[in-house]
């Protein structure tokens, strides 16, 4: 590896330069730093030189030594520049200003279990039951529709996979809507997590290949995925040392990669012969241009070993020439040391195998370039499929790796194309402080209030059931609705618009829930682990639980300002056809709709109260859910609020307080608090004045103006600068 100093990095653009012991320059950008860690002015760095779009750039940064004031700190991205024009505006959000803010971002969760200290048969001393009378307010239209009217075709358009969700309904009781306990617990729960700790809960059945998916569906719903890996430095070329097909195990020697464009090699080279070799980087790759048998070494020239003829595709099976591809013959040179690691069985077994338990696509189902290759056709539409089984020692491959807990890198995945299909299990991928509770003695702090799951006759699941000291009913609204019919219309892919009939909801004569076909939910993303995206660039673990930002919506103005310009869009900005038979019909409360009842939780200790004060009522510190769908364009967005506390200590009658709505400030709440819980709303306090914990919380007040993913592609992940939050 190279090694240097920072010459200069800019915190909040996210890039910077690197003067090598040579005194040559390199460009670095923050994602290229493991960790994302923003390195301080003439702090050392040791790293690995490639061909970048903005020449020679510096990857697998490494700080090794102290800059001018430490060795280094989070990056946080400069914050977007505001739209023209007053906030929340149809023309600021929707079509003149700048691109809006990700639609989320990430919670580190607390790791940590302890044996479960609260029961259900007694009250323990120095803990209270607890009970909160609330009201929770649709601040933005929200789409919460659990129910589906049986006499209603689920596709608006009654094609099947198209405009679906035309039958789902909210929750009425006796014609009220109401949210329901299950929605309740789960975004309490969820909210709770991330404040005070909490495990995850990852998929964690097997779910082979389904032939009848189709294009809008995603494939991974069980616990193994196969995301394809790209040539971007994190799937990388080697030469296999070792391979043990019985238990996982590789060793590879990681190498540089050279091309030769001709047919005709200009020595009589045999493979594992060593020449002298002048390239030219051209993007990611290295074209060399002169071959002798001996010569200089510097940055675009040196020995090179002979690897072979070049092949490429699935299984290796297509050849120089095809798809225009002109590379014939591969070269490569040493990097660094062997490593090591196992791999999953599963991607080294035979189709059938494989397809049991995981799905595997479509190969190339519709590239125009494939199909003018005669001996490709037959692997059309079909899964796709490398048989690993034949790779032995002195086999090119390509691999990816992550750190160990102690940094040292690990082999997880290899292939035998560099953009290969890398096989994991998400179960893996959970932080080991993290992994899902299974055994009552063992619980997180969520799971130890609000319970886990047991083991159901069918399902593969080692959990023993413990259903938890929370409760929640039904939260209702104090207004009675009436259903009625109205024209609508949704915008075909190639024709005119389909007419339909969207249900409305009324009080009197103004509307409170409607239906409509919402925004896609965002552009095609790409598919590969490796981009930093939900997975952490070095470890590969999850980088968090996902947290919607909350953003400026209304239901009369804002929103039929985005449906309108939706319904308008044809072709994208890379020309792909617009998808709106992919839009779901959702029926939307309008914001300013309030809905009451009870919460409670037996045996709670004062932290736990504390940690629910601060997220039942948003005036302790702004907090506000994100429920249902179009969280991602700023729909869903419900604040929550205390209306009426009950404790019972033990041995003790139940006593309450009542906090009246007008009493909006947090010290008014804490005054009305404190004669009954004072010691809760002590630890209340010390959350709250804690930086890092107030950051879990999510604050309503911290409004996006819009929200927008980044343009699909390559650099998705890179482009969207997706914050975590410690």
């Amino acid at each position: 590896m190279a090694t240097g100093k920072i010459k200069i990095f800019f915190d909040e653009k996210g890039f910077g330069f690197i003067r090598g012991a040579d005194g040559q320059e390199f460009f670095v950008h923050i994602n290229n730093i493991p960790g994302r860690v923003a390195p301080e002015k003439g702090a050392s760095v040791s790293f690995e030189i490639r061909p970048g779009k903005k020449g020679l750039e510096a990857y697998d940064v490494k700080i090794t030594g102290r800059g001018d004031s430490s060795v280094g700190r989070p990056h946080k991205p400069a914050p977007k520049a505001s739209a023209p024009g007053p906030r929340g505006s149809v023309q600021d959000a929707y079509s003149t200003g700048p691109r809006g803010d990700f639609p989320y971002e990430f919670i580190k969760r607390k790791p940590g279990k302890a044996s479960m200290e609260a029961f259900h048969h007694r009250q323990e001393e120095n803990r209270l039951d607890i009970a909160f009378d609330v009201t929770w307010s649709i601040e933005t239209p929200t789409a919460l529709q659990p129910c589906e009217d049986p006499a209603v075709s689920e596709s608006a358009v009654g094609n099947k996979g198209e405009n679906t969700g035309y039958n789902k309904r909210w929750l009425m009781i006796g014609g009220k809507p109401a949210i329901s306990p299950f929605t309740v617990k789960g975004a309490v729960a969820n909210a709770f997590a991330n404040l005070l700790g909490g495990c995850f809960r990852v998929p964690d059945r097997e779910e082979g290949h389904n032939k009848s998916l189709d294009a809008s569906t995603y494939a991974y719903t069980g616990k193994w995925k196969r995301y394809r890996v790209s040539m971007n430095g994190k799937s990388l070329p080697g030469i296999i040392r070792e391979i043990n097909f019985e238990t996982g195990y590789v060793k590879v020697q990681p190498v540089n990669e050279y091309y030769w464009d001709n047919q005709n090699l200009p020595l009589p080279l045999k493979p594992c012969e060593t020449c002298h070799a002048h390239w030219n980087p051209i993007k990611h790759k290295n074209i060399i241009d002169r071959l002798s048998q001996q010569g200089a070494n510097g940055l675009t020239e040196g020995p090179v070993i002979y690897y072979g003829p070049y092949s490429f595709g699935m299984n290796l099976s297509l050849k120089p020439g095809d798809m225009g591809k002109r590379h014939y013959h591969r070269f490569y040179s040493k990097r660094g040391g062997e490593i090591e690691g196992r791999v999953p069985l599963l991607s080294l077994a035979p189709e059938k195998d494989l397809l049991a338990k995981v799905s595997g696509g479509k190969y190339c189902k519709d590239d125009p370039k494939e199909l003018k290759v005669q001996h490709m056709r037959h692997h059309l539409g079909k899964p796709w499929y490398e048989d690993l089984r034949s790779l032995k020692p002195g086999d090119w491959c390509y691999y990816t790796a992550f750190e160990d807990e102690k940094g040292a890198l690990k082999i997880a995945a290899i292939g035998k194309n560099f953009q290969f299909k890398a096989l994991f299990n998400h179960e893996d991928t959970v932080p080991e402080g993290n992994k899902p509770c299974t055994d009552p003695q063992n619980l997180c702090p969520r799971c130890a209030l609000f319970g886990i799951a047991g083991k159901d006759e069918g399902k593969d699941t080692e959990a023993v059931g413990y259903a938890g000291r929370f409760k929640a009913s039904t939260l209702i609204a104090d207004i009675k609705l009436t259903e009625t019919k109205v024209q609508g219309s949704i915008p075909a892919k190639e024709s005119h618009p389909i007419k339909v009939q969207f249900s409305v909801w009324k009080d009197g004569e103004r509307v409170v829930i409607r239906q409509l076909a919402l925004p896609v939910m965002g552009p095609p993303k790409p598919s590969k682990r490796d981009m930093n995206g939900y997975f952490e660039e070095t470890t590969g673990e999850i980088k968090g639980a996902k947290r919607y930002l909350h953003a400026d919506m209304d239901f009369d103005k804002t929103l039929d300002a985005l449906i309108r310009e939706t319904d308008r869009k044809r072709d994208t900005e890379e020309g792909m056809p617009y998808a709106h038979q992919m839009r779901p019909v959702s029926a939307l409360c309008r914001e300013g709709v309030a809905f009451s009842g009870t919460i409670g939780a037996e045996n709670c200790s004062n932290q736990e109260i504390a940690g629910l004060l601060a997220i039942l009522d948003k005036r302790s510190a702004g907090h506000a859910f994100k429920l249902g769908l179009g969280k991602n364009i700023g729909l869903g967005s419900v604040s929550p609020r205390i209306d009426k506390l009950w404790v019972r200590r033990p041995g003790a009658e139940w006593q309450s307080v009542k906090v009246p709505a007008t009493q909006d400030s947090r010290k008014e709440l804490f005054a009305a608090l404190k004669g009954l819980i004072p010691e809760a709303v002590e630890a209340l306090k010390g959350i709250i004045n804690d930086k890092t914990a107030h950051a879990r919380l999510h604050d309503i007040s911290q409004k996006a103006s819009s929200l927008e993913y980044a343009k699909a592609g390559q650099f998705y992940w890179k482009d969207a600068k997706v914050e975590t939050i410690p």
